[in-house]
């Protein structure tokens, strides 16, 4: 394999050439102050305990930089993939918002409770596991708390609308507009923060795009 200047960029070459130039210096000093035997082993004791203490920090250090690349690797992974189903979700929404909108104007009327509650009872979604949640917490801006606050909602305006439709007074008759009106609101507050965070894992998804290297997930550059 033939060696470029790139190699002396990586810390397989590069921290033993370090180490390499400080063993190289300090015996030089050791030689340039004309140490006798005695001083000579307290002074290699000395070097070898501040070594052992750079090692040390040193290896925290890596392994630190290395987990968070790692952690923030797979945040953007698991971005990538909860962003088509929040679209998904999104584009549900918005369709049920228009249910609720007036459109046969001259009669101003819905369809009947129990059906137009159905279309968002019957949203397909599938939330983001714990698991996931946890992957994000490497984002930025809160994304896991917000999408957990998001399907939190999301559950909850769910089983409001099931139950206004339960307690609806003539299950045939349309469903009454002050109702769709309240309906309508809820709709709209969950509607603006899905699409907060459907935007934020689309941005991550896009701007990590391309596969993570080895130098991103271990610190170390592909071969």
């Amino acid at each position: 394999m033939a060696i470029t200047i790139n190699h002396f960029k990586t810390r397989v070459i590069r921290y033993p050439l370090f180490a390499l130039g400080l063993t190289c210096a300090l015996t030089t000093t050791g030689l340039y102050a004309g140490l006798n035997t005695a001083e000579w082993a307290y002074w290699i004791a000395a070097v070898g305990t501040v070594g052992t203490l750079l090692g040390t920090t040193w290896l925290a250090t890596s392994e630190s930089r290395r987990r968070a690349r790692q952690e923030a690797a797979r945040g953007f992974i698991v971005a990538a993939a909860l962003a088509p189903r929040l679209n998904k979700l999104a584009y549900q929404i918005s369709c049920f918002q228009g249910e609720l909108i007036f459109t046969e104007w001259e009669e101003m009327t819905h369809g009947r409770p129990h059906e137009v509650a159905a279309k968002f009872i019957n949203i397909d979604y599938e939330p983001a596991s714990t698991e996931e949640l946890i992957a994000l917490e490497s984002m930025s801006d809160n994304c896991a708390t917000k999408l957990a606050f998001v399907q939190s909602q999301f559950s909850m305006v769910k089983s409001d609308i099931a139950a206004y439709a339960q307690t609806a007074g003539d299950p045939r008759r349309p469903l009454p507009p002050s109702t769709a009106r309240v309906w309508l609101d809820w709709v709209e507050d969950l509607a603006d923060r899905v699409n907060v965070i459907a935007r934020q894992m689309n941005d991550a998804a896009q701007t990590h795009a391309v596969a993570p290297s080895q130098l991103d997930l271990y610190g170390e550059p592909d071969e």
